[in-house]
């Protein structure tokens, strides 16, 4: 039914696809809900075995790859890596995944095969910084995983909390204040990197914020905006 989600957390990139209805959603605009923070960093992993031949994205060339499930946000960074390298041929003995470090799956797999890790080359970075706003550089450091010797140059997108647009102004700012007041105590609970401020989680946000969260930020002296830009 609709209107039966108040708050949810999505990625930025799909978020803006979403929002203002790019070909990934057949130029349809869903509308309805707004920002109330960035709340941690998904990095875009791709991983192969170690024994692989695979060491650079030109050598996805004509291999098989996962680019995760149908309409994930995982298949929709993959696609548009593939495509900024000229590797995107539907062929890929890797697999990609675009979540918080660190990812227990990919860990497991650490812990009983040997795998590592494939940069993003600045080429490709530089590329896909300049086509869409909420890519961002980002580094794994080394031993974030079993066996990972070695810092691992990608890129990364933010997971946002949004909310519904007609949630009451006062629910949101309390919820916005709450979420600063507890961040340590969800760091605690969950596996991403709550490590942030105010003026992190309002970075890199292409979409309206909810009036609820302006005043709050307001009041920490940060100005955004809850009109829509475009």
């Amino acid at each position: 039914s609709k209107n039966y989600i108040d708050v949810g957390i999505s990625q930025m990139d799909l978020i803006d696809d979403a929002y203002y209805g790019t070909p990934e959603f057949n130029g349809k605009k869903y509308n309805g809900y707004s920002a109330i923070a960035g709340l941690y960093k998904e990095a875009c992993q791709i991983v192969v075995l170690d024994k692989s031949s695979i060491k650079t994205l030109d050598d996805l060339q004509d291999k098989t790859v996962s680019i995760g499930a149908s309409e994930s946000g995982t298949e929709l960074n993959a696609t548009q890596i593939l495509k900024a390298s000229g590797l995107w041929d539907n062929n890929l003995d890797a697999f990609f995944c675009t979540s918080g470090v660190q990812t227990t799956v990919i860990e497991e797999l650490a812990k009983h095969a040997n795998i590592r890790f494939i940069d993003i080359d600045s080429k490709c970075a530089k590329k896909l910084k300049a086509s869409y706003k909420f890519y961002d550089s980002f580094t794994i450091p080394a031993n974030t995983y079993t066996g990972q010797t070695k810092d691992v140059s990608t890129l990364c997108v933010k997971s946002v909390l949004l909310a519904r647009d007609d949630m009451s102004e006062d629910t949101v700012k309390e919820l916005t204040a709450l979420l600063f007041k507890h961040a340590k105590d969800f760091q605690y609970s969950l596996q991403a990197d709550l490590n942030f401020n105010e003026s992190d989680a309002t970075k890199g946000i292409t979409i309206p914020f909810h009036p609820g969260a302006c005043a709050y930020y307001k009041e920490k002296g940060i100005t955004v905006s809850s009109e829509d830009k475009n």
